[in-house]
């Protein structure tokens, strides 16, 4: 139900707005923020499926749970 999506959207949005202003933070320094977070695990997953395809260990084995 659309009403019943948008409404969780609103809900999340509220809770992502205080949890920025909790920590002090600002719009945009909180997602510059997420974003580097978003890259390096896309970076570290990367370097993952490369080692599995080579018989190794992945460096990070949390960040195969992470998805």
């Amino acid at each position: 139900d659309l009403r019943m999506s948008r409404g969780l959207g609103d809900v999340y949005k509220r809770q992502v707005e205080e949890g920025m202003r909790q920590l002090g933070l600002k719009r945009t320094t909180y997602f510059r923020r997420l974003n580097s977070i978003k890259k390096a695990v896309e970076e570290a997953e990367r370097l993952n499926a490369g080692r599995k395809k080579k018989g190794m260990k992945p460096l990070c084995p949390l960040l195969v749970h992470v998805r």
